[in-house]
C-alpha cells in the first residue's frame, strides 16, 4: 500500500464548521499534490478530543489504513480548556507516542498555545509539555500555528476559538513549512 499520512487531533485537525476541504489535511494532501507526491492525508481530527481520548482510537487508524508512515498530533486544546492537569496529560502524551514508536511511524508533535483570557500560570505549565513530547518523539517541535489567529473575527467562526477558512488557510500555511521535507522527500 502506498504511505499515508494521519493527522491525529479534535476540531481544530477535524475543520470544525468548515467545508472539509479547508481542514489542515486536506489543505496538505493538496500541497503534496502540487509537488507530484500522491501520498494519502488522513484526516483524524475528532471534535471534542483530548490527548486520551485520541490515542484509544490509534489502533482503528492502523487497521483502515496500514500504510501509515507518518503522525503529525495537533492535540491538548480540549484538555487545556477542560483545565486538565498537566502531569495527567503528559502521561497521556507518553503513552500515545509510546504506542506510535511500537508501530515504527515518523511522529511529528504540533504546539498547542497560547491561548488569551486564561491563566499564566497554568498556560506554562501546559506549554511546558510539548517540548518533551517532541523530544519524546524524537522530533522537532512544530510552533502552535494560532498564534494572532484565536480571538480575531477576521480568522475565526463566532466562538473566537475555531479557525473559518481564512484561519485554516493561515495554520497551514505556518504548518507547511516545517512538515514538508518530512512528507515529500520520502514519498519519493
Amino acid at each position: 500500500m502506498k504511505s499515508a499520512v494521519l493527522f491525529l487531533g479534535d476540531s481544530l485537525t477535524y475543520g470544525y464548521l468548515v467545508p472539509p476541504t479547508d481542514s489542515i489535511p486536506a489543505r496538505i494532501e493538496r500541497l503534496l499534490r502540487g509537488h507530484g507526491v500522491r501520498t494519502m492525508v488522513i484526516n483524524g481530527g475528532v471534535p471534542g478530543d483530548t490527548v486520551e481520548m485520541a490515542a484509544r482510537r490509534l489502533p482503528y487508524y492502523f487497521e483502515k489504513f496500514p500504510g501509515i508512515s507518518t503522525v503529525v498530533v495537533f492535540l491538548g486544546a480540549n484538555d487545556f480548556l477542560l483545565q486538565e492537569d498537566p502531569a495527567a496529560v503528559e502521561q497521556d502524551y507518553q503513552n500515545l507516542i509510546q504506542d506510535l514508536r511500537g508501530r515504527n511511524v515518523r511522529i511529528r508533535i504540533v504546539a498547542f498555545g497560547p491561548l488569551p483570557g486564561f491563566s499564566a500560570s497554568y498556560q506554562e505549565r501546559f506549554a511546558a509539555i510539548f517540548p518533551r513530547m517532541a523530544e519524546l518523539a524524537g522530533s522537532e517541535l512544530i510552533p502552535f500555528p494560532m498564534i494572532d489567529i484565536v480571538g480575531r473575527p477576521q480568522y475565526n467562526l463566532a466562538d473566537g476559538l475555531h479557525p473559518n477558512s481564512e484561519g485554516y488557510r493561515l495554520m497551514t500555511d505556518r504548518l507547511w513549512p516545517a512538515l514538508k521535507d518530512d512528507l515529500i522527500e520520502p514519498a519519493r
